[in-house]
């Protein structure tokens, strides 16, 4: 086997094919949450602290496995920040808690969205309101602190509530004296970041490798019909087409790894990527 080449990173992408990414630009709820449930495990693997013994337990069915460590040091999930588990564990959310998460990231798709990009939907905004306190996906999971909400422990459709109780979470009311150039992102959880405080980077540990702000293949409809002098219908029929965008250009003298930017193709400039119709078929009056 030879060795790879100095430019192999730069081509390597002309290659690179993903099967079932995800939109995250998706408002569908039902599509959410089968995005997320769909990242469960059946069991988990950890380190036993007290011998050193890679163990391993089975988790819930109904229970979707985060975990901020890939060899965590306890299969217990904390109750609050002064439960060990909190800081040695693993976080198994809910099926209340995936419907909550799926609802928000919809909220946050038509308030923040369409995002353009990864970034846009993980960053924060340079802006002085909530979307300068962090991006859309952690806004989503911490929900219980925007909009003027005030947290509540015991919600059980909180993900991040059990550390937010009592003087675990920093209200505005306790910034509002400090002379802080942006209040709001002094505010939160006391303990947002231990590993029990489940993160927009413990979530896309699960799911960043899925995720794309745009669609690359596309189921397409269409419908035609005959109609006499009279405007009366003739004949009708109705097709189906699998269109899929591939990395490649339409005009392939210019080669898939080339940026926009340095496109010779005035072909390529215009029209971008290649698009292949994967399949075709008719379909009749019943499928419609």
């Amino acid at each position: 086997m030879g060795k790879p080449k100095v430019e192999s990173h730069r081509i390597v992408a002309r290659h690179a094919m993903i099967r079932g990414s995800f939109n995250i630009n998706s408002s569908s709820v039902e599509a959410w949450k089968a995005f997320f449930a769909g990242a469960s495990d059946g069991h988990l693997v950890f380190v036993d602290p007290s011998s050193g013994n890679i163990r391993r337990s089975s988790v819930p069915d109904d229970r979707v496995l985060v975990s901020r460590f890939s060899l965590p040091a306890s299969d217990k999930e904390g109750r609050d920040a002064g439960d060990p588990a909190s800081w040695l564990g693993v976080r198994l959310l809910t099926p209340e808690q995936i419907d909550r998460l799926a609802r928000e990231c919809v909220r946050q798709v038509k308030e923040r969205g369409p995002f353009l990009n990864l970034s846009d939907f993980i960053n924060r905004r340079l802006a002085n309101d909530e979307t300068g306190v962090c991006g859309a996906l952690q806004a989503a999971i911490d929900w219980d602190e925007f909009l003027g909400r005030t947290p509540v422990a015991g919600n059980a459709e909180s993900i991040n509530g059990r550390f937010k109780g009592g003087d675990d979470f920093i209200t505005p009311a306790k910034v509002a004296g400090w002379e802080l150039p942006f209040q709001a992102a002094a505010t939160g959880s006391r303990f947002a970041g231990i590993p029990g405080y489940l993160t927009q980077a413990d979530l896309l540990k699960r799911i960043g490798n899925s995720i794309t702000p745009r669609d690359d293949t596309f189921r397409i409809r269409a419908y035609g019909d005959v109609r006499d002098a009279q405007g009366n219908i003739r004949a009708r029929a109705w097709c189906e087409a699998v269109v899929q965008r591939v990395p490649i250009y339409l005009d392939q003298s210019d080669t898939a790894e080339i940026p926009t930017a340095d496109l010779t193709s005035d072909i390529n400039r215009k029209f971008g990527r290649r698009l292949d119709v994967i399949s075709f078929r008719w379909l009749s009056p019943d499928e419609i």
